[in-house]
C-alpha cells in the first residue's frame, strides 16, 4: 500500500493539491490518524476540526474516484477545483481553474495525437 506522500490520489494530496489543507496540517492529521486506535478516515478528522467543510470533502473524494478509475489525474482534479471555485464564487480563481483544466486538455489531446502517429 502506497503511503500518503507517495499516493498522488490519497485524500490527502489531493486537499494538499486542491489548496484546502496545509503540509502542516497534512503532516498533523497523519500522525494523529497514526496515534489512534480508532480506523477514522484522514477526511473526517479534518472535517471534525473544522479544517474543511463537508462539501470539499465531497469534492475530494469525486476526484480522488475519478483519478483512482478513469486514469485522467489532472483532468479529475481540475473537475474538483473548479467545483470549488464556483462554490467560493471568486472569478480569479475559477480562471485560474479554466486556464488549467484547458492546459490539461490540450497535454492530453498532445498525448492522444502522438500515440496515432506511432
Amino acid at each position: 500500500m502506497k503511503t500518503p506522500k507517495a499516493d498522488p490520489s490519497s485524500i490527502g494530496n489531493i486537499l494538499l493539491r486542491m489548496k484546502l489543507v496545509t503540509q502542516e496540517q497534512l503532516d498533523a492529521i497523519t500522525d494523529e490518524q497514526r496515534s489512534m486506535r480508532e480506523d477514522l478516515l484522514m477526511g473526517n478528522l479534518m472535517v471534525a476540526k473544522g479544517w474543511i467543510t463537508k462539501e470539499q470533502l465531497e469534492l475530494a473524494l469525486a476526484a480522488q474516484q475519478g483519478m483512482r478509475t478513469g486514469g485522467r489525474n489532472g483532468q479529475a482534479l481540475a473537475v474538483a477545483e473548479l467545483s470549488l471555485a464556483h462554490s467560493r464564487n471568486g472569478k480569479e480563481q475559477r480562471e485560474r481553474v479554466v486556464m488549467k483544466g484547458a492546459a490539461v486538455e490540450q497535454a492530453f489531446m498532445m498525448r492522444l495525437a502522438g500515440t496515432r502517429r506511432a
